[in-house]
């Protein structure tokens, strides 16, 4: 079995957030239907609204753990993302406005 990571929340996130990060890592940049249609397959519980998907993908950006391509309107993880899943990152460091923006 392997080593159980601990991760290292904000006050900011929701729930789902973990699950949009993980599976933004797993299958690579998504649009907010695609990751909503996407998170929905893997588990029933997460039959989430379009617009909140979209929403959490803006914070989740904002804080620098996805990044948004306005041209394909796809969502990525970015390296603070991964460091975040690998329990490396306090995700309540992070400051809204970027990923080089920490407290």
């Amino acid at each position: 079995m392997g080593e159980r990571v601990v991760r290292k929340h904000a006050k900011w996130m929701a729930k789902p957030d973990d699950r949009i990060l993980e599976y933004c890592s797993r299958h690579g940049p998504q649009r907010p239907l695609e990751l909503r249609d996407g998170l929905r397959t893997v588990a029933r519980d997460l039959n989430l609204p379009l617009v909140y998907v979209e929403k959490r993908c803006e914070i989740l950006s904002d804080y620098g753990l996805l990044e948004h391509d306005f041209r394909s309107r796809r969502y990525e993880s970015t390296s603070f993302a991964e460091e975040y899943l690998d329990g490396v990152l306090d995700a309540g460091r992070l400051k809204n406005g970027g990923p080089t923006r920490y407290r």
